[in-house]
């Protein structure tokens, strides 16, 4: 019976690290962007009057940056970038000419990480801005395939450490449970 009590003990103990363990890892992920306006590739009659962007939790005020850029890379914006919550706006020049824009954004989420992308559109019957632009940023595009090039590597250093904090943690409630039986018996 006392074996029995002891394995049942072991079992919980290691499902108790592994669930701790498992539940820490999203924690660690950096916020993103849920919805913006404008859309990417939306294409407007006649110029917005603010970009907003909302993301899935709050972002620090240190560092938020908006730029909307023509191919000529002139910059739209036309006052403050502001924080709410998850939400960042700026206000557009009242007197945007039709053509392609990109919206180039950099936030600091809640953890202290840097996040960025491009978001392209139109006003009136204008072409796109081109692919990449002189001052070296790129189109949403290319970063969200960046993107995904390194989230489909290695998961973050935090979560491997977890994930090897978890079975080290698993490992020795094993070998104490082992150790433990083995004395009762002899």
């Amino acid at each position: 019976m006392r074996h029995t009590h002891l394995f049942s003990g072991a079992a919980a103990a290691v499902l108790a690290a592994l669930l701790i363990t498992a539940s820490s890892a999203p924690a660690i992920a950096h916020e993103s962007l849920t919805s913006s306006s404008p859309t990417e590739g939306q294409q407007f009659d006649t110029a917005p009057q603010q970009v907003e962007l909302v993301f899935t939790d709050e972002v620090l005020p240190q560092g938020a940056e908006i730029a909307v850029v023509d191919d000529a890379g002139e910059d739209w914006v036309d006052g403050e970038v502001t924080i709410d919550g998850s939400a960042v706006t700026v206000p557009l020049a009242a007197d945007m000419p039709d053509a392609g824009y990109e919206v180039q954004w950099r936030v600091v989420s809640g953890d202290g990480h840097p996040i960025s992308s491009t978001i392209p559109f139109t006003v009136g019957d204008a072409e796109p801005v081109s692919e990449a632009h002189d001052d070296g940023h790129t189109s949403h595009a290319d970063a969200e395939a960046e993107e995904s090039d390194q989230s489909a590597g290695l998961p973050t250093w935090g979560v491997v450490t977890l994930a090897v904090g978890g079975v080290v943690v698993a490992a020795g409630v094993a070998f104490l449970a082992v150790t433990l039986a083995r004395r009762r018996r002899s």
